[in-house]
């Protein structure tokens, strides 16, 4: 997740992108990580909250949850 991407314009856009995933209700979905990860520009505690919930093995290859939490924790 590119730091810009908290500088997109569209809160209404981004946050109906985040429900229409979240609303699944489930943390399995592919790339679901980067999900969370836009989620924390319009949500950060639901976002912060997945994060805590998200097992290790949906946490793409490309991210850490490191990287996870710091993003998240930087964008509230």
């Amino acid at each position: 997740m590119s730091p810009s991407t908290a500088f997109l314009p569209d809160t209404e856009r981004r946050a109906a992108l985040v429900s229409g995933v979240m609303d699944a209700g489930t943390l399995e979905l592919p790339l679901i990580d980067y999900v969370i990860m836009l989620q924390a520009t319009v949500d950060p505690a639901a976002a912060l909250q997945n994060a805590r919930d998200l097992p290790d093995a949906r946490i793409d290859s490309a991210n850490s949850r490191s990287y996870l939490l710091a993003w998240i924790l930087t964008h509230d």
